[in-house]
């Protein structure tokens, strides 16, 4: 791939909206509702009734679903107004397909494939309402992947009233994230936890976003020893430029302290490319450790 969710996944991964994160279903609320995310995959309905949220942050609207048959949707677009937006491989904006019921899951995006004929479409943002934090919209586009040279059509796209935040990860005074990536340190300049659907997000990340790792654990974690998988409620995720990794087997973490909002703890993992695992190899995470408030 030559570009993949700059902004999309992390935020995915602080919020708990990847779909092995096991979430409970959509609520509605009383300021609005949950919002509406919905299409059809070569033909048949699919909805977002896992979660279903957007973001404006950095310049980019993100927009992410999840649905209960463990499929994620995510949708990027260089812009924080509404317009119409064309998706190929040559623009800023790009969509993104994953089904994790598949062994190993790789992901059907826009901006694959020599050309717009292969993959690409359009994302048309009707509204964007800054007093009630609000985004709504529709699309359609072609998805491909390349590692198979299968194709999905996406048709009827829509995105109504969907809740977002424009409110980068917290990061506060004294908090801390390092590990090496593949033998070269690595200090977080920026670090940070948040709390969300019983899920703790805990992050490091380089100022300008390009490379941000993350782990995701539940809320009432213990102190103790837990496999750092992803096929469980222990995560951990690492974007790279352009790159996108995910915890492959033989991943560990160790929670030293978790009390009163702060958790601290130690971990390791093979960062596996989680979109183009041909092209990019394996990246060995080791000596990692945080302290973060949430």
């Amino acid at each position: 791939m030559s570009r993949l969710l700059r902004m999309c996944l992390p935020v995915l991964m602080m919020f708990g909206l990847v779909s092995c994160l096991k979430e409970k279903s959509l609520d509605s609320t009383g300021d609005g509702g949950a919002g509406i995310l919905r299409m059809k995959i070569d033909g048949k309905q699919w909805t977002a009734n896992k979660t279903a949220t957007a973001t404006i942050m950095n310049d980019y609207v993100s927009i992410m679903g999840a649905s209960q048959d463990n499929l994620d949707l995510m949708i990027q677009i260089k812009t924080t107004s509404a317009g119409t937006y064309q998706l190929d491989q040559a623009s800023d904006h790009i969509a993104m397909l994953i089904d994790n019921n598949e062994a190993s899951p790789v992901g059907y995006t826009t901006d694959q494939g020599a050309n717009s004929s292969i993959a690409g479409g359009t994302v048309i943002i009707t509204k964007i309402d800054e007093a009630t934090k609000r985004i709504s919209g529709n699309f359609t586009f072609k998805l491909y992947r390349s590692n198979d040279d299968k194709t999905l059509m996406i048709t009827e796209g829509v995105f109504e009233n969907l809740p977002y935040t424009a409110d980068p990860p917290p990061t506060g005074t004294g908090n801390a994230f390092k590990c090496k990536i593949g033998g070269t340190e690595w200090i977080a300049p920026q670090a940070g936890g948040a709390l969300n659907g019983g899920l703790i997000g805990i992050v490091g990340t380089e100022t300008s976003g390009t490379k941000i790792m993350t782990i995701t654990v539940p809320e009432t974690i213990a102190p103790g020893t837990y496999a750092l998988d992803n096929t469980s409620f222990y995560q951990a995720n690492f974007l790279d430029g352009t790159k996108v990794y995910g915890a492959g087997a033989g991943g560990s973490l160790v929670i030293t302290e978790h009390q009163n909002r702060t958790i601290k703890g130690t971990f390791q993992f093979t960062a596996e490319d989680q979109v183009d695992p041909p092209v990019n190899p394996n990246v060995a995470i080791t000596e990692g450790s945080f302290s973060v408030t949430y």
